[in-house]
């Protein structure tokens, strides 16, 4: 996967020297730990190398635009303005999908295919939805703007998301 994140930056950067411009972005894993139908997938989120939040995604459903998770490969995110999120980072180039970001939310429901960072996993109940309580992450807003804020503002940021065999 390392390679094919450095032909994507020689495309981006053409002429320049990849090494030097990779070792000065982030690199973002995503380590997919569990995968279930009905709850989405959750995961854990690196950034260089330490342990930063956890993860929720859609449950892999063959790629199907606004209902399954990206497949696990090497992209590059930009950081762009979302008129919904602020400041986030897209995931660019995942075949056959577009506009998948990085984002906030409690549970499965609150992504169209989107990343959704946590501070931890558990029962979250909601004041509208789900009031009784639904698996999910918690703390998303602010562990969100912590991702966010551990990113330094870096335009684009390298991403490797890992299937973790069960």
């Amino acid at each position: 996967m390392q390679e094919k994140l450095r032909e994507k930056i020689a495309r981006l950067y053409p002429g320049e020297d990849v090494a030097s411009i990779e070792a000065l972005m982030p690199l973002v894993e995503i380590f997919r730990m569990e995968d279930c139908p009905v709850d989405g997938t959750f995961g854990t989120i690196r950034i260089n190398r330490r342990v930063t939040c956890v993860s929720l995604e859609r449950p892999w459903l063959d790629n199907k635009e606004n209902v399954s998770c990206i497949p696990a490969d090497a992209y590059l995110m930009k950081l762009i303005l979302s008129p919904t999120y602020g400041f986030t980072y897209e995931v660019q180039d995942v075949v056959d999908r577009k506009d998948i970001l990085s984002h906030w939310g409690n549970w499965l429901t609150d992504s169209k295919g989107c990343v959704l960072t946590g501070e931890g996993f558990g029962i979250v109940a909601g004041k509208t939805r789900y009031p009784e309580g639904k698996r999910g992450i918690t703390n998303s807003q602010n562990t969100f703007r912590k991702f966010i804020k551990e990113l330094n503002g870096a335009e684009w940021c390298r991403l490797i998301i890992h299937e973790v065999p069960s």
